[in-house]
């Protein structure tokens, strides 16, 4: 996984401090993420995050996160709390990430990272529709390149207004989510091997392999259990 990016705490003033803000406090349990481009080319998360902060009856916006071109992360409402960033049904439900354009290198790789470090917090498996929507998935007709058009990318047509193709960005967050780079997400043992890894109960090599085909010595399966007696008793 790529290394971790500048995350800024700027968090939103609560509603129940100051009424009529975009921070709700409406307790949220994640089921995914919705992804989003700001619709405001040129804007800084700083610019963003700052517009979320005003008050404006009626319409209400605010998202988790905002991802500025310089890769830098601006974090926005808690993941337990609601945000106001794709209606209802997705509001109730995920975790709002908006990308700022123009896309650069940056702002793509941290965007990814984000999407994969909160898959990985949540034991969640990467999954186009299931756990990363676009704001398109809820509102079709509602900028519909937000980032990828919902209705083209079901359809199998061509894109050439997206902000990312969500093939290929599935494809780099599913990488990003594997610790090592030759365990890919389709080998048979994936899901057990980054677990263990995930949990500390076996360990790559220096130059980031985990070596799936080698066979482990009597050594090594002494240590592995002694790993695992020593978090059973911490449970």
């Amino acid at each position: 996984m790529p290394n971790a990016p500048n995350i800024v705490d700027l968090l939103l003033t609560p509603n129940s401090t100051r009424p009529g803000g975009n921070r709700p406090g409406t307790p949220l349990s994640p089921q995914g993420v919705t992804v989003h481009r700001t619709g405001d080319p040129g804007a800084t998360a700083r610019n963003i995050r700052n517009y979320f902060d005003t008050i404006r009856p009626g319409n209400e916006s605010s998202a988790h996160y905002v991802v500025d071109g310089t890769g830098e992360i601006i974090r926005c409402i808690p993941e337990t709390e609601v945000a106001w960033h794709a209606g209802p049904a997705a509001n109730q439900r995920d975790i709002g990430i908006e990308t700022c354009e123009p896309l650069t290198g940056a702002a793509y790789e941290s965007t990814v990272w984000l999407v994969a470090d909160i898959h990985r917090r949540m034991g969640w498996q990467a999954s186009l529709g299931l756990t990363i929507r676009p704001h398109s998935f809820y509102s079709p007709t509602d900028r519909p390149e937000d980032p990828f058009s919902w209705i083209r990318y079901q359809a199998g047509q061509s894109d050439s207004g997206a902000l990312y193709l969500p093939a290929p960005f599935l494809a780099t967050v599913e990488a990003s989510l594997m610790p090592f780079k030759d365990v890919p997400s389709s080998h048979w043992a994936a899901v057990a091997i980054e677990l263990v890894a995930n949990k500390g109960l076996m360990q790559g090599y220096a130059d980031g392999t985990f070596r799936p085909d080698n066979p482990i010595s009597r050594a090594e399966l002494a240590v592995v259990l002694q790993r695992l007696l020593v978090l059973l008793k911490q449970a």
